[in-house]
């Protein structure tokens, strides 16, 4: 159990990292916004832009401190967050979740540190279903009805945990609900053997030929 509440803290210092990042960046642009500032490119947060950020300049000395200290502090948090990752994409190919990770990269949209954070959140998946898993993530809307009246609310997602990730992309739930009706993911039991050989590798394990494999579950082995 130390073990699993470790991972699970692992993850959830990466998703608080990645929420401080996203903030900093928003003081930025924030400032930049509101002084008529624009970025020419579409591509941001790139090298290029980072230079183009220090080369802005306000007649204020005060906001050119303020400016310049949110700037310094958005990328001391990139570092963070870049250092964090790094340790996350090691524990996940050595800890025991590292199968279950292996397959969940296998959808779109999902890379090494979403594929991390849903493992150890979940935990134990042979407690779900195809059909039940959507109602533990939080993809399930809420309802009111009453006759032949039927209202149908917002979904409720699951705080702290990546969950939030996986249901704001549909054909990837479509891609996940596959996977869990195919029963590709690995039982506790299974979880604890050990193999020479990587598991889940695609067209093999997931037992479907590339031609007639659904799109979601396309792509190279990882």
């Amino acid at each position: 159990m130390r073990l699993e509440e470790a991972l699970r803290d692992l993850s959830r210092l990466r998703a608080g990292a990645a929420k401080d990042l996203a903030h900093a960046r928003q003081h930025v642009n924030a400032v930049l916004l509101r002084h008529g500032i624009r970025y020419p490119k579409d591509n941001r947060w790139t090298k290029e832009h980072s230079l183009w950020l220090h080369r802005q300049r306000f007649e204020e000395p005060a906001l050119q401190f303020t400016y310049e200290a949110d700037l310094v502090q958005a990328e001391l948090l990139a570092g963070h967050l870049a250092r964090i990752d790094k340790h996350v994409a090691a524990t996940a190919a050595a800890c025991r979740y590292s199968p279950v990770v292996e397959a969940l990269m296998c959808l779109r949209g999902i890379q090494m540190t979403t594929a991390f954070g849903l493992a150890v959140e979940i935990g134990d998946w042979t407690r779900f279903t195809g059909s039940s898993i959507g109602s533990y993530l939080g993809l399930v809307p809420s309802e009111n009805s009453s006759g032949q009246s039927r209202h149908q609310g917002r979904k409720h997602l699951r705080p702290q945990t990546p969950h939030r990730t996986v249901a704001g992309r549909p054909a990837m739930v479509s891609d996940f609900a596959i996977l869990m009706g195919r029963s590709l993911i690995l039982s506790e039991d299974q979880l604890h053997q050990t193999s020479a050989r990587p598991r889940f590798a695609v067209g093999t394990e997931l037992g479907v030929s590339s031609a007639r494999r659904p799109v979601g579950l396309q792509g190279p082995v990882r």
